[in-house]
């Protein structure tokens, strides 16, 4: 007859050791996923809304913007009212004082203290005059040289 073999003190270590390497687990895990609370997710900032394109050359910073060709020899306006020229003949023009008044703002001021403004296709400038119901003469250099008719601007309101 066989013996059998007598279970020895062994097994019982084996599953001290197998229950002592899973708690080991467990608090590795629990070490590795971080803290006992799970940290709130912060907010995301609202992103601001994309700026609306105007007609050809962005967004405009009126309400009410115009569009006249630079070369027209004259367009109303509203003072305040701001203004894109059109159909440039070149890359920039120059327009410049030609009365009292310059009707436009932004400006430069050459030496001599006359004020003008160098414009692009994506330029905007904004009609500024002392008075309304008034029109306001300028120069455009790039419409024909000294050909050139007057250019104005009448502000009705």
């Amino acid at each position: 007859m066989k013996k059998k073999k007598k279970k020895s003190a062994a097994r019982p270590k084996k599953a001290a050791k197998r229950a002592a390497s899973g708690a080991l687990k467990k608090v590795l895990k629990k070490a590795r996923k971080g803290p006992a609370g799970k940290p709130k997710k912060q907010k995301k900032q609202a992103k601001p809304a994309p700026a609306k394109k105007g007609k050809k050359t962005g967004s405009a910073p009126c309400a009410n913007p115009l569009y006249p060709d630079v070369c027209a020899q004259n367009f109303t306006a509203s003072n305040g009212q701001c203004v894109n020229f059109q159909n440039l003949p070149s890359l920039q023009c120059t327009i410049s004082q030609e009365g009292d008044v310059f009707p436009f703002a932004p400006y430069s001021t050459d030496p001599s203290g006359n004020k003008y403004a160098t414009i692009t296709a994506s330029s905007w400038l904004t009609v500024s005059v002392p008075a309304i119901n008034e029109s306001y003469p300028y120069a455009v250099d790039c419409c024909g040289g000294l050909l050139n008719p007057a250019h104005s601007v009448t502000v009705d309101s």
